[in-house]
């Protein structure tokens, strides 16, 4: 069976995911990371016309709730603090941060 871990796209959003899927159990899952588009990554004009940093998530966070995605891995750095998160998800772990400069 596999755990599918959505994420954007980015390179850092790649090697964020890829670490958390090293991080958990191979049994009974395999965790496989899902590569997604979001209108934020598409978008060339200003953010603030998406309605701002949310615009990096949204759509994440809809495919978890569809079901397409088992859970997402954002970087915090997307996520909008002024907005909360959807109902039904929550912020589950945090990964620690690298050292400055690495």
């Amino acid at each position: 069976m596999q755990l599918r871990i959505g994420t954007r796209s980015s390179p850092m959003a790649l090697a964020q995911a890829r670490l958390v899927a090293s991080l958990l159990p191979r049994h009974p899952y395999e965790p496989v990371v899902v590569p997604m588009s979001t209108s934020g990554d598409r978008w060339g004009g200003s953010l603030a016309e998406l309605g701002g940093k949310g615009a990096f998530v949204k759509e994440l966070d809809r495919a978890q709730l569809d079901g397409e995605v088992d859970l997402v891995v954002h970087c915090l750095k997307d996520m909008p603090g002024d907005v909360p998160l959807p109902e039904g998800l929550t912020v589950a772990a945090y990964c620690s941060r690298a050292a400055p400069g690495r």
